[in-house]
């Protein structure tokens, strides 16, 4: 289901809203420009605490419409990202 979506809402909200994926925008620049800590790898492949960077995030999608929406809201924002487009890596995901 997506972020927010009440228990009742039917099948066809599946996919983020504009304000939704202005919250995703928002939270992936807070946690860089508030430099929340995350794992990395120091020296000798040490795990060790370091402030969050942009390229640590990952975000995955159901469909290339919510992709589209949170893109619209990185660029808002000038949040650098890569997309890759990629269909059917989720088993039982192909086609959405």
């Amino acid at each position: 289901s997506s972020l927010d979506e009440s228990p009742d809402e039917s099948a066809e909200t599946e996919g983020l809203d504009e304000a939704q994926a202005s919250r995703i925008a928002r939270l992936v620049r807070d946690l860089v420009d508030k430099k929340v800590p995350v794992a990395a790898k120091g020296e000798g492949g040490r795990k060790v605490a370091r402030a969050c960077r942009y390229e640590d995030i990952a975000l995955l999608f159901k469909s290339s419409a919510s992709q589209n929406l949170v893109e619209r809201q990185f660029r808002l924002l000038d949040i650098p990202y890569t997309a890759v487009a990629t269909a059917g890596v989720i088993p039982g995901c192909a086609g959405t």
